[in-house]
């Protein structure tokens, strides 16, 4: 008799896969309070997500952070960068 791919697989109950989604949620939650996406920064600095992506691509935006193929960016780093930042003024 063949074996089917699940006779290959070890037994699991639904409460493991259940804890470790759970996990996974929380450490989705931690990153996000944590971090900024890139349309994020892009509104706090008044411009497009395809500018943001130039200045990565300089390499002068700080704080800049690869989850998987996601970019974010930690919200301390760029909160204090912006604070120090010397922005023109329009006159």
């Amino acid at each position: 008799m063949a074996r089917g791919h699940s006779d290959c697989l070890p037994p699991t109950s639904g409460d493991t896969m259940t804890t470790s989604l759970a996990g996974d949620d929380a450490k989705r939650k931690k990153i996000e309070a944590l971090t900024y996406t890139v349309a994020e920064v892009a509104a706090r600095l008044g411009v497009s997500e395809r500018h943001i992506h130039r200045l990565r691509d300089q390499r002068r935006l700080p704080g800049e952070l690869k989850i998987g193929r996601s970019v974010r960016f930690s919200k301390s780093i760029i909160d204090g960068w912006l604070s120090t930042a010397v922005l023109p003024t329009n006159r």
